[in-house]
């Protein structure tokens, strides 16, 4: 059985897109600091607007100390927000 993580520090942005979106998007991506691997996925809701997710990936997210899971939101967000506000433009 696999295990599960006891949380999962995600982070999501809603968006109108100014195309609209026909199938989700993932993609795996590495933040820069801290240096954190992260998986964003951009989702296509009705009425054309879009879900944009982050969230880390590997194994060691339950030993993250809580500086580096505070450096890890504030990047993760800038990141959902980025991406967000460059689909609402495109």
């Amino acid at each position: 059985m696999p295990t599960v993580p006891p949380f999962e520090e995600v982070v999501t942005r809603w968006v109108v897109p100014a195309h609209p979106l026909h199938e989700t998007m993932t993609a795996e991506r590495w933040l820069r600091r801290p240096r954190a691997r992260v998986e964003v996925q951009i989702t296509p809701w009705p009425n054309g607007e879009a879900e944009v997710t982050v969230r880390p990936r590997g194994r060691r997210l339950i030993a993250w100390s809580a500086a580096r899971e505070r450096r890890y939101f504030a990047a993760a967000h800038e990141t959902a927000t980025q991406i967000a506000n460059t689909l609402s433009v495109a």
